[in-house]
This record gives C-alpha cells, sequence and structure tokens, in this order.
C-alpha cells in the first residue's frame, strides 16, 4: 500500500449524501416516527408538562387566630364549667403550630415525698414491691432508684404527691378532670404567606385577601376560616386511608394533624390577590399503628411556708402542624427555546431508524446500500460518470452488477 493511500485511508472525511429512495415503507415509518417524536415534544413536554416555565419551589409560614368558649363537665361531679380559647390554648402563640385542648387533668399541690403507687400494689415485705411498672403505652417504667418499700400493706415510692390519678376521678382525689363539649365549634383562622426570591423578589402572597376572614363554608376554594370539625371531618389517615374524624372520637385521647397550605402561583400577573391557586390539605398523623392521639404534662411551680409544690396538668387535644409551601411559575423564553431545539434534535432519530431498515433489514438492503454509500479516492466522479438519467427525466446512480434486483 503506497504512502497515499494510507494518507487517504487514515484522513478520509464523510460527508452527508442526499439519496431520495421512492419506498412507501420506509416514508409511512418517517412520517409516524416524526409525528410521535413532534406529539411527544409538543404535547407532553410543553402541554402537559409545561416545560416552556420556568419554575421555582419555597416555603412560607401560618400564623393563626383562634376564637371560641365551651362548656367544661367535671368528672368527679358532672358539675357544669366553661372555658374560652385562651384557657385551652397552650403556649398561648406558635409559628407554624397549634394545640387546642379538649380534655385537662389537674393534680394541684404535690410536694416531694413518699407516697403509694398508682395503681396500688399490696405487699407484705419491702421484697413484693417491684422496681418496674407496665406503663400504659407498653413501656416500662424503672423504680429501682426510688426506694420502694412496703409500709401499711402498701408499696410506696419516693415522687411527687399526691400521685396524678389519671383514670380515677372522684370527689376524694386531688385530680381532676374536665372534658371540653364544643371545641369542635372553635374557629381558626389561618394567615398563611409565601413569596419567590428569585422569580418575583417583591411579591409576597397571602391568604388574607381581606381584612376579615373568610369562613369555609361560605367560599369552598378561597375560604381561610375553619371550624375545628371541617379539619377534622377532611382529615385522612397517614395510610392515606379515608377515615371517618369526628371530635367524638378524638376528645378522649386527642389527635395529630398536619394542615398544609399548598400554593400553585403564575407570576406573570400582576395581581397578587388572583395569581394563586390555594389549597389546604388536612392529614392525620396518628394513627392506631404508631399510638393515636396526643398529650402532654405541663407543671407550675411554687412555695408555701417555704416547701415547694407544684400543679401538674396533663393537656389531651388537637394538635396541628402547619406548613406553607408552594410553587411559583412564569414564562420562560430560554426554556421554550430549549424544548424546541431539544425536539428538532430528536428528529434525527427518525432518518437514522429508517437508515437502519434500509441497509440492514429490507430484502433490498443490498441495492439500497450502493445508493447510500460511496467510497470516492483519488480524483472526483464528474456528474455525467456517477448517474445516468431514467425514463421520468430523473438521475439514478449508475449500479452495474445488480441490474437483477428488483
Amino acid at each position: 500500500m503506497s504512502i497515499k493511500s494510507t494518507l487517504n485511508s487514515a484522513f478520509s472525511y464523510s460527508t452527508v449524501k442526499i439519496v431520495t429512495i421512492r419506498d412507501a415503507r420506509l416514508g409511512i415509518i418517517h412520517r409516524l416516527i416524526q409525528l410521535a417524536i413532534f406529539t411527544y415534544i409538543v404535547g407532553f413536554v410543553i402541554i402537559w408538562q409545561q416545560q416552556y416555565l420556568e419554575t421555582e419551589s419555597s416555603m412560607g409560614t401560618v400564623l393563626w387566630k383562634v376564637k371560641g368558649t365551651s362548656t367544661g363537665t367535671l368528672a368527679h361531679n358532672n358539675a357544669t364549667t366553661f372555658a374560652s380559647s385562651e384557657e385551652l390554648i397552650n403556649p398561648p402563640s406558635e409559628v407554624n403550630a397549634l394545640f387546642l385542648a379538649t380534655r385537662v387533668v389537674q393534680t394541684n399541690s404535690q410536694i416531694r415525698g413518699e407516697c403509694a403507687s398508682f395503681p396500688a400494689v399490696e405487699c407484705d415485705t419491702t421484697s413484693d414491691c417491684p422496681s418496674t411498672f407496665n406503663l400504659t403505652d407498653g413501656l416500662k417504667r424503672d423504680m429501682s432508684a426510688f426506694n420502694g418499700k412496703c409500709v401499711n400493706r402498701q408499696c410506696i415510692y419516693q415522687q411527687w404527691c399526691p400521685q396524678e390519678h389519671d383514670g380515677n376521678f372522684t370527689s376524694q382525689n386531688t385530680t381532676q378532670m374536665i372534658q371540653m363539649n364544643e371545641v369542635d365549634d372553635f374557629t381558626v383562622w389561618f394567615k398563611a404567606s409565601i413569596q419567590f426570591p428569585h422569580l418575583a423578589p417583591s411579591k409576597v402572597f397571602s391568604t388574607i385577601k381581606d381584612p376579615t376572614p373568610r369562613p369555609r363554608s361560605l367560599h369552598p376554594n378561597s375560604g381561610n376560616l375553619f371550624t375545628i370539625a371541617e379539619l377534622l371531618a377532611i382529615a385522612d389517615e397517614v395510610d392515606g386511608e379515608k377515615q371517618i374524624t369526628t371530635y367524638g372520637t378524638v376528645k378522649d385521647k386527642g389527635c395529630v394533624l398536619r394542615v398544609s397550605v399548598d400554593w400553585s402561583c403564575n407570576l406573570d400577573k400582576w395581581d397578587v390577590t388572583t395569581a394563586c391557586d390555594i389549597r389546604f390539605n388536612v392529614l392525620r398523623l396518628d394513627s392506631a399503628a404508631v399510638g393515636d392521639g396526643f398529650n402532654f404534662r405541663s407543671s407550675e411551680y411554687y412555695r408555701v411556708d417555704g416547701v415547694e409544690n407544684r400543679d401538674l396538668t396533663k393537656y389531651t387535644g388537637v394538635r396541628m402542624i402547619l406548613t406553607s409551601k408552594g410553587v411559583g411559575y412564569k414564562f420562560s423564553l430560554s426554556r421554550t427555546i430549549l424544548q424546541l431545539s431539544s425536539g428538532l434534535a430528536l428528529m434525527v432519530v427518525a432518518t437514522t431508524f429508517c437508515d437502519f431498515l434500509l441497509q440492514y433489514i429490507f430484502p433490498e438492503r443490498q441495492r439500497y446500500k450502493l445508493y447510500k454509500r460511496d467510497i470516492k479516492g483519488g480524483s472526483v466522479q464528474t456528474h455525467a460518470d456517477m448517474y445516468e438519467e431514467t425514463d421520468d427525466d430523473t438521475f439514478a446512480p449508475v449500479i452495474s452488477g445488480y441490474d437483477d434486483y428488483a
């Protein structure tokens, strides 16, 4: 092999050759693939997924205002009392969270000392007093460090006395319970807001479109004032299955709700009061599988005659975790050009696939290869050398030795 031939092979150059193949099979396949690509880009990417839009995800804040008054029933004597929202909200102010009590258990005037456990454990000797207790949640409480001993046939321990007697409410006990009756009629005004600092840094979007709240019952699609009963009615279980949740089913044990304010904002609109689609979604987070209900205890300390006392209060009720999240979107010329350019680039797939069929699959592949591939070396062939005129005044490549092909 000469040096010239070696150089020509090593530094060969490929260029596109345009050949019109009059074959309906290839033409139909080519057009169908192009149509599928066009449908994907325009129908799915641009229209369905809206990839011509620039989007930004963001988190906001939720403030709230609760109003209401409820009667309460004292467990030990069925007497009636009442409480307003200020007394049942604890703590009185939280950002992105809210607790509203439905049941209050109070044990007042406790002091550090030795007293019987609850429930009481009878004994003959100190060795009969257990060092651990089974709690209602399935856990065990270790009492070995609290010097349990047998006194008057009862096990006593070092603890705050008198001990809380939750579930045993009599006029003789210092532990008393108040069951609230109409907390489900309390109203919650959600004051949510969100901002998209990248796409719209000067705009703040809020659920407060009017100086007064908009009741959900009167404004199903834009209301921001809910009753507790309405929130419970639209709450779901954590596993996604619908559960009938009413005040009657949660007032004794409480519940945990996630109230999510979801935003979808068209940032091309100038009016911030109409730019967003706002939806309130409520999900119940507690379930029987992981422990239903919600409660906590708090205590207040004070001194009487130099002795430290405390009042212990157990609150059971509706705990709400509040979130504000959303997506803002606006038209983007650069993204539109990018998607259209990607669609044009994908059109090459149709040509590549048809070339594969033409050269490797169809029965006429050997003849079609001669139309498709030419290897030229040395001097360039003239137009007259490469083509011959056909009967219909068009030109076709000269193919020698393959005249027997259809």
